[in-house]
């Protein structure tokens, strides 16, 4: 059975725990077992086997309720930091998102515009192209006109021309 103080040690931060000195946690020392400490309220350490030879099998009571308060205090407080934080994160990222919304929807909105200013021209681009079209019909019937009536007087000098 692990030892209760343990697991109130191990639930909050050291220096909220009320405890003299910090206590190596896994960040600290990667891959290695947390430090033996003595325990405050009997001198024991709490590395060495107790009188049933399980390590550290002391219990709430042993802590005095100073302690235990101290220990709760420094819980809420933690909690209450670690709640802010999170809130402050989440309106961060609340804030991020609803900017990028926004851009979004300015972004939209201009090409809506751009849109419309290109069909406008695409349409105009159209009746140009279509008034071209008509002038290229009419030119080459001109020049089909111009032709045949070229061609009838090539016809009729050859004629005078025989004469």
């Amino acid at each position: 059975m692990r030892d209760g103080r343990r697991d109130l040690a191990d639930s909050m931060d050291a220096g909220f725990a009320g405890e003299s000195f910090p206590r190596p946690g896994p960040s600290r020392r990667p891959g290695k077992e947390p430090l033996a400490l003595v325990n405050k309220v009997d001198g024991t350490d709490e590395s060495s086997p107790g009188p049933g030879g399980d390590v550290g099998e002391g219990s709430l009571k042993e802590i005095s309720s100073n302690n235990i308060h101290q220990a709760f205090q420094a819980g809420q407080t933690q909690g209450a930091s670690l709640e802010l934080a999170l809130f402050r994160r989440l309106d961060h990222l609340l804030a991020v998102e609803r900017s990028a919304r926004e851009e979004a929807k300015r972004r939209a909105a201009t090409l809506e515009v751009e849109l419309v200013e290109t069909e406008r021209l695409l349409g105009r681009y159209k009746t140009i192209s279509s008034r071209q079209s008509r002038t290229i019909q009419e030119l080459e019937q001109e020049v089909d006109v111009l032709r045949s009536a070229g061609d009838s007087l090539d016809d009729s000098s050859l004629v005078a021309a025989r004469r």
